[in-house]
Formats: structure tokens, sequence, C-alpha cells
């Protein structure tokens, strides 16, 4: 039977597994594992399951703190005032086609700054 306590250390974002577990030949082994817990999970709504042997360890996905947002946002409105001015080259587009002539437009690509 395996004996494993395992102890979240919120301060450290980290999950630290100890205890024994038994092998085949019904010698002891000892456990002392510490697992770093990426930034975007839950520590404290940790699910554990042991099952044939394996210990699973599943963390629920944070939704981004407000303070991160802000840099998703300022892109988000980058973005947004690309799709306006495609937006307006497709009714320009629609509009020359109305009168008979042809139009075509190549895609911007969005400047990376290095």
């Amino acid at each position: 039977m395996e004996q494993l306590t395992i102890s979240p250390e919120y301060s450290k974002r980290t999950v630290k597994v100890e205890g024994k577990r038994r092998l085949p030949n019904n010698r002891l082994l000892p456990v002392n594992e510490t697992f770093n817990i990426p930034d975007d999970c839950d520590l404290s709504n940790m699910l554990k399951q042991f099952e044939k042997g394996t210990l699973s360890l599943k963390f629920p996905k944070v939704l981004p703190q407000q303070h991160k947002q802000t840099g998703v946002n300022a892109k988000s409105d980058e973005g947004e005032k690309k799709d306006q001015t495609d937006d307006a080259n497709k009714k320009a587009a629609d509009e020359s086609n109305e009168n008979g002539k042809e139009y075509s437009s190549t895609p911007s690509m969005p400047q990376n700054n290095l």
C-alpha cells in the first residue's frame, strides 16, 4: 500500500510529494519529490488521484488577472482598428464592383516592434 503525503506550498507555487511506495518485492521505496506549478494553474483547487501505481495531480487553469489583461486589451484594440480598416476596404471594393470597376487589396501585415 502506498502512503504518500501531498502538500501544496502556495508561496513557492510548488507541490511536495513525500512518503513510501511499496515495490513488488515488498520493499519500501522512499518518495520525496517537489514539483513546480505554472502561474496559470489554480493551486488551491488541485485534484489528486492515485490509480494503478500512478499519482495524477490536476490543476484547473486560472483566468488572466486584470493587470495582465491590459497588454491583451492593447493588442485587441489594435486588432479592432485593423478589422475596421479591412471592413472599410471591403466596403470600398463592394461599391467599386457595383460600379463595374475591379478592386484588389493587399492585406496589411502586423508590425512587430523588435
